[in-house]
């Protein structure tokens, strides 16, 4: 029965490396369904296993289906309409906006309200995304009239990015988009969203009760799932010391809340002797144990990650209820294929992964196997044997379990991470206890208490406050240990990380099997710095997708420049940390040797502060004088900034570096103020423009018009109306155009006469929007062939939408007449 659990797994687990649906009609594959069920339930060995491994995979594929068929039509994007809907999930509020989660109802594609029918049925019964600008406070179950501009659900795509898409598209939302600010939006009778209306009441009345205490956004994370208040510094302590998944509702914390009611309801239940005519004691635990999991995962808002977790925990205990003692793995697969089925897309992201590789690897380490294979020890006196038993106990109660979970999490962490912390065995020694049987405890029942007696549950959330205060403290004593605290372990081959894997599961065995000891020499090649793959005299230029903003990464064969570091998009997500580093990180860059910020703009330098604290960095050139974060941040890091100068040169590996603009002694500010940067590698030549104006591709032409000859060139300003002049385009002569700009976005870039410009020069124009990452490479190889390489076309998925000609036309890729944003 297991193995057919694992092929069913497999079965679904593959359509999520599809790169297109297959074309099913449902008439069709339910009766097949139905015919590969009984044949996986009739059949016996390997026919059973074909059977489940084509009923996950059909299985897969009608529910990706309907995934894809739920999201918003193509024809409705970027066009305004109505809809009517309730407010639901907790709303994430910033400076500027609050991003909320919307039910719709009903939409009409009317101009005016009075002219909408009843019922619509086009674009109904869908959750979408939304961002409010407006000054009204909004709540969970306040029913609207609004006026939005959708988009189907988008995300960057780079190498070692998040596929917020994907995650999007798990979550159920069909689309994303913002309220149009109109005198028709009108606010209806609530009603609905009860769960989300509970968790919202109880949000403020936690945060009332810890106004002023400086852990109150990691109490709101534990209770209701809202990491929304928890600040960027937290949250870095906690991944540089891999506990991190602790101040989220995880399968941890469900499964100890389910073990407390569980041991509690025991022991009531046996001073109540009717009930126990009932049922066992241990039933009425088991009952207990299932309820306070479910009770506590819909306080967190019943999410993805906690229906996962939920659900192990449901499997675990049902069995217990049931009387029934399977094998621990039969339960964990069991969860495995469940949580497959009730949603296919749970495979792509990078908690599914580690929560199941963690709960597996426990099950691989200490599982009966593990026991017979224990070492008989000599007994000692009776006191060394007390002191022995005590400490042998301590040991592998919480000591052995987290030296298990770093060792088999070692090659998950590298594939989803890139990183891990080296701290996280003792760590977790000491925060999986306070947490989970302190914190978390106090935190819930603090909660509850707030509402009949209000100061004792202040008391009570004000302890928890005091021993996260006291976490805090031992987690930043940890830090300051002569040791690093983070190991970046990315850009491994296929090979290592077989190895790897092997390595793993040979630590992982009993102690005294012949061989253990290689694994750790098995992981040494994936932990190791990998050598370049770049060789010398070549560069291999990454332009990332940043949306409405520019980062570029310059490689050679030892050396690595950042030019621009991407928008800052709020004040708790900017492109540094969410999309540059992960991009270093995934190519194995564990220094910068230079970075290059051609002018102040937000969505030039706007990642910059990330970057400085998050990579070790040689030295900053910018084209403008930084701003006081910035330079705050600079002096952090002990690094040196210096202005762009026209004349300055220098050579890595053989390629050549060299400034042509701003001019020496120049103190322009704004766009033309921007760094230009050539790069040469054997007689191939890409420039770098920043934002620069029609004033200063005028100055650069007067300059030296033959230095600007490159044959790719970095769009000037988006693709604005402002840059881009036909003297500048004949100067440079390019053979393909690299634009970086967002996703239809507000500026309309690449401008439509801009793009003509382009194409009427045989110019071939790429857009970050359309393709992703773009990569090219100068000089002499194989992997030089002249033509750029784009992300999203490499790594295709089903869930990605397909580019049309008209999408590629609105973004200055093709040179077809352009339809209106």
């Amino acid at each position: 029965m297991r193995s057919r659990m694992i092929a069913a797994s497999l079965g679904i687990a593959l359509v999520a490396l599809l790169p297109f649906l297959p074309g099913i009609a449902l008439s069709l594959s339910v009766p097949a369904l139905l015919v590969l069920l009984l044949g996986c339930w009739r059949a016996q060995g390997l026919p059973a296993l074909v059977c489940a491994l084509l009923g996950g995979l059909l299985w897969g594929l009608i529910s990706s289906q309907q995934r894809l068929q739920s999201l918003l039509p193509e024809a409705l994007e970027g066009r305004d309409f109505w809809v009517t809907g309730v407010v639901t999930g907790l709303p994430q509020r910033s400076e500027r906006s609050q991003q909320i989660q919307f039910r719709v109802e009903q939409s009409c594609f009317d101009l005016l309200p009075a002219d909408c029918p009843a019922h619509v049925a086009l674009f109904r019964d869908r959750l979408i995304q939304l961002n409010h600008y407006g000054p009204q406070t909004l709540e969970p179950g306040q029913r609207w009239f609004w006026r939005v501009r959708l988009n189907r659900p988008r995300s960057f795509a780079n190498p070692g990015g998040f596929d917020y898409e994907a995650w999007l598209l798990q979550q159920g939302i069909a689309a994303r988009g913002y309220v149009r600010d109109t005198a028709f939006n009108v606010r209806l009778e609530d009603g609905g969203a009860w769960l989300s209306r509970l968790r919202h009441g109880l949000r403020a009345q936690l945060l009332q009760a810890l106004e002023g205490r400086s852990q109150a956004g990691i109490i709101l994370a534990l209770v209701l799932g809202d990491r929304d208040l928890v600040s960027s510094d937290d949250w870095a302590l906690f991944t540089q010391t891999g506990t991190n998944h602790l101040i989220v509702i995880s399968g941890l914390h469900v499964a100890f809340i389910a073990w407390l009611c569980a041991l509690l309801t025991g022991w009531g239940v046996r001073l109540w002797p009717a009930a126990m005519l009932r049922l066992p004691a241990q039933q009425w635990g088991n009952l207990a144990g299932i309820v306070g999991a479910v009770a506590y995962s819909l306080l967190a808002g019943f999410s993805v990650p906690t229906q996962r977790s939920c659900l192990m925990v449901l499997v675990f205990a049902g069995a217990q209820l049931a009387a029934r003692r399977p094998p621990h793995s039969f339960s964990y697969f069991l969860a495995l294929l469940l949580v497959l089925l009730m949603n296919p897309l749970s495979v792509t992201s990078a908690g599914f992964g580690l929560s199941f590789g963690a709960v597996g690897t426990l099950l691989l380490a200490f599982g009966g196997w593990r026991r017979l294979h224990r070492r008989a020890v000599s007994p000692p006196s009776a006191q060394r044997r007390r002191w022995r038993v005590d400490w042998c106990h301590v040991w592998q109660r919480w000591g052995q379990p987290q030296w298990v979970i770093f060792i088999g999490m070692l090659l998950p962490l590298g594939l989803w991470m890139q990183q891990f912390s080296l701290l996280a065995p003792l760590a977790n020694v000491l925060a999986v206890p306070l947490v989970s049987l302190l914190v978390v405890p106090l935190c819930l029942l603090g909660s509850a208490l707030l509402l009949l007696w209000p100061v004792g549950g202040r008391w009570l959330l004000y302890q928890a406050d005091a021993l996260l205060v006291l976490l805090g403290e031992g987690l930043q004593a940890l830090i300051e240990l002569p040791v690093p605290a983070l190991l970046d372990i990315a850009g491994f081959t296929l090979l290592e990380g077989l190895f790897a894997l092997a390595g793993s599961v040979l630590l992982l065995l009993p102690r005294g099997w012949p061989g253990r000891w290689l694994g750790g020499v098995l992981l040494l090649p994936m932990l190791a710095p990998g050598e370049s793959s770049i060789a010398a005299g070549q560069a291999r230029i990454s332009v990332l997708d940043v949306g409405q903003g520019l980062a570029v990464v310059v490689r050679t064969a030892q050396y690595a420049l950042l030019y621009d570091a991407g928008p800052r998009f709020s004040e708790r997500f900017d492109a540094g940390a969410g999309i540059v580093l992960p991009f270093l990180r995934h190519e194995g860059v564990r220094r910068l040797d230079r970075v290059v910020i051609s002018h102040g703009d937000n969505d030039h330098a706007g990642g910059l502060v990330s970057v400085l604290e998050g990579m070790e960095i040689a030295g900053v050139q910018t084209g403008e004088v930084p701003e006081a974060a910035e330079l705050a941040a600079l002096a952090a890091a002990q690094v040196s900034a210096a202005r762009c100068e026209r004349g300055q040169a220098w050579e890595w590996d053989g390629v050549r570096f060299a400034v042509l603009w701003p001019p020496r002694g120049q103190q322009a500010a704004g766009n033309d103020s921007s760094c230009v940067l050539r790069v040469e590698a054997g007689g191939r030549s890409l420039l770098l423009t920043g934002d620069i104006e029609r004033a200063a591709e005028a100055a650069l032409l007067q300059t030296d018009a033959e230095a600007l000859r490159s044959d790719w060139l970095l769009v000037p300003h988006h693709g604005s109306q402002t840059s881009s002049s036909a003297g500048f385009l004949d100067a440079v002569d390019p053979c393909c155009a690299l634009v970086s700009a967002g996703y239809r976005n507000q500026f309309r870039h690449p401008a439509p006469a801009v793009a003509a410009r382009y194409h009427e020069r045989g110019t071939r124009v790429w857009n970050t929007a359309m393709r992703g990452a773009l990569e090219l490479c100068l000089g002499v190889g194989e992997d030089c062939d002249g033509m750029p390489r784009a992300w999203r076309e490499s790594r295709r998925r089903w869930w990605q939408a397909p580019v049309s000609p008209a999408m590629r036309a609105l973004h200055g890729e093709l040179p077809a007449a352009r339809q209106a944003l």
